[in-house]
């Protein structure tokens, strides 16, 4: 298995990335489960451009790669655009109107949303209204708003958002990888008294 699980590590990519996530996941693969996430969320900007892809992950992919807390290459709308392309997806293809109500709930929840401005998620709104299957959409993209607002508490304007990132893309992650470096460096610390 070890085997198997480092050749599947050193040939993953985009094509085929979402195989081994559910080879990893299958054959209870930890280490290559979180490799294959991680470089799932460091390239949400590709992936997000591939249909093919996103239509391949489950619902529950979707929700691990999203409550991970692994750094993505791309602003917390671009996560929820991403999110959105499957859900509407999801939406056209099955008659349970329950089932991707629940599905849409479990997935918009683990977004960032107080990351995401006012202003931008209208734009984005607005800028979805005009594609053809807009009758599909609008029942999702008009809850959008209440949806911030319930898991949000914070009203963030665009001037919040610009001084919370300080210029990076995306703080998805930075909690993480701000204390995994702090326990690194206090462990060198001490190793060196």
């Amino acid at each position: 298995m070890n085997v198997c699980s480092t050749y599947l590590e050193n040939q993953l990519d985009l094509e085929n990335c979402v195989d081994v996530m559910t080879l990893a996941e299958t054959f209870s693969l930890p280490r290559l489960r979180q490799i294959v996430y991680r470089h799932v969320s460091q390239n949400i900007s590709k992936l997000s451009t591939n249909s093919v892809i996103i239509d391949r992950l489950s619902a529950e992919q979707i929700e691990h790669l999203l409550s991970s807390e692994f750094p993505v290459d791309v602003p917390e709308l671009q996560v929820l655009d991403f999110v959105l392309t499957w859900l509407f997806k999801l939406k056209n293809e099955s008659n349970q109107t329950n089932y991707s109500n629940e599905i849409s709930h479990n997935l918009l929840r683990r977004l960032i949303w107080k990351h995401i401005g006012n202003d931008d998620l209208k734009r984005y709104i607005s800028s979805q209204m005009h594609y053809t299957d807009v009758a599909n959409k609008k029942p999702i993209l008009s809850q959008l708003l209440s949806i911030k607002a319930h898991y949000c508490d914070i009203d963030t304007n665009e001037e919040e958002l610009e001084t919370i990132s300080a210029g990076l893309v995306n703080l998805r992650g930075l909690e993480s990888a701000l204390i995994a470096v702090s326990i690194f460096k206090s462990c060198r610390v001490s190793t060196q008294f």
